[in-house]
C-alpha cells in the first residue's frame, strides 16, 4: 500500500514540472509525457498515438534536417 502511495505521489510531483529542472522542456514535451503517465490505462496515449504527438514529429523532422548524416 505504501508504495502505490509513493508511486502516485511521484507522478503527481513530475506532473507539475517543477522549476529549474524543467524550464527549458516545452510544452509539448509536457504534453506528451502528462499522456504517457496516466494512471487510468484507458486513458493513456498508445504508442500508435504516441507516434503521431506533435512532439515526436516535429522533434524528428528538426533532428533529422539538422542532421550531418543527411
Amino acid at each position: 500500500m505504501k508504495a502505490s502511495i509513493a508511486f502516485t505521489n511521484l507522478v503527481f510531483v513530475i506532473m507539475q514540472y517543477p522549476s529549474p529542472d524543467w524550464d527549458s522542456v516545452t510544452p509539448e514535451a509536457k504534453d506528451l509525457i502528462n499522456k504517457m503517465l496516466k494512471i487510468d490505462v484507458s486513458k493513456r496515449i498508445t504508442a500508435a498515438e504516441a507516434l503521431q504527438h506533435p512532439w515526436i514529429n516535429v522533434s524528428c523532422k528538426t533532428i533529422w534536417y539538422l542532421s550531418p548524416l543527411r
